[in-house]
């Protein structure tokens, strides 16, 4: 079974993939470069979309038409940030 985690290298998203890779075939989105998470070995890199903006509906689109998740768990472990500044902010 095929698993996305979106979010792949925040708190949450990382030990899930610990939990899950033993037993799914677990892909995760990382909004960094994989680079930058390689050196703690926490995600196969082959599963991993890295730069991925998640408040860019095209780009979690392509890689759901690449994995093909249908019926099959999507993890949405994402945080956004918002600015007290902000005029939208709740």
């Amino acid at each position: 079974m095929k698993v996305l985690i979106i979010g792949g290298n925040g708190m949450l998203g990382h030990k899930l993939i610990q939990v899950l890779k033993k037993d799914f075939n677990v892909f995760s989105t990382i909004r960094s470069d994989i680079r930058d998470v390689e050196k703690y070995n926490l995600m196969g890199s082959e599963k991993v979309f890295d730069k991925i903006d998640v408040e860019n509906f095209e780009s979690v689109e392509n890689i759901l038409k690449k994995i093909k998740p249908e019926n099959q768990p999507v993890f949405g472990l994402i945080n956004f940030w918002l600015k007290s500044n902000d005029k939208n902010y709740l």
